[in-house]
């Protein structure tokens, strides 16, 4: 973190069991186009593609540091100045919203 002082949190390449990459480490804003598109066979067939891969991000490179919009929940590492200015977590997101909460107040930073 010190050495990106805007960024106001960090996430981590995650791995299954076999050592497999998972999709959920690198995430973009649920929007409903994106969500629309989600559902379509179009990501499948298209994971790299900056238009149906925005969900997972799927044209980022899992090998190297990226900027992204949403943290996943599994492992979130997020700096006291942002937390101090957009608060500790809301017990009325249902479960796994929580994150949500986190990206429009925290755009100021980079993720």
């Amino acid at each position: 973190m010190d050495a990106h002082p805007d960024a106001g949190g960090l996430g981590v390449k995650m791995l299954d069991g076999k050592g497999n990459f998972l999709p959920e480490s690198k995430r973009g804003l649920p929007t409903p186009a994106v969500l629309f598109i989600r559902s379509s066979d179009f990501p499948r067939l298209f994971p790299r593609s900056k238009i149906f891969g925005r969900y997972h991000l799927g044209f980022l490179d899992t090998d190297k540091t990226n900027e992204v919009e949403i943290l996943s929940g599994a492992f979130m590492l997020m700096r006291k100045a942002a937390l101090d200015k957009i608060g500790l977590l809301d017990e009325t997101f249902f479960m796994y919203g929580e994150r949500y909460r986190f990206v429009v107040p925290i755009n100021f930073w980079r993720l």
